[in-house]
């Protein structure tokens, strides 16, 4: 046997338990990585094992369910809020300069 079927023999067997298809990028390999965390994360809940993801998510889905403010809620109505001052603002027919004399004149 020479070297090189060794190196091949080696390789096929440390690759046999692979995905079938290796990343070859990095945005590969993340997507990838994803991919298998989804596929864990539908295997947990389908068996009701209890993971760090399936305890947030429903702790989140009780959250909403019952009213509860948290800080993406609370930073979600911020945002909102912010836009409409800002959409009204640019929708009035305000001069800068009237403005400014306003506030000049206080």
């Amino acid at each position: 046997m020479t070297d090189e079927e060794r190196l091949q023999l080696r390789k096929s067997r440390f690759n046999a338990g692979t995905t079938g298809h290796e990343p070859k990028t990095t945005i590969d390999a993340l997507n990838l990585l994803e991919e298998l965390k989804k596929k864990k994360l539908e295997r947990a809940a389908r068996f009701g094992v209890e993971t760090k993801e399936i305890v947030d998510l429903k702790l989140k889905q009780r959250q909403q369910r019952f009213g509860i403010q948290t800080k993406e809620s609370l930073q979600a109505k911020k945002e909102e809020r912010r836009k409409r001052f800002a959409e009204g603002l640019n929708s009035t027919n305000v001069d800068e300069k009237d403005a400014h004399a306003k506030l000049a004149a206080r």
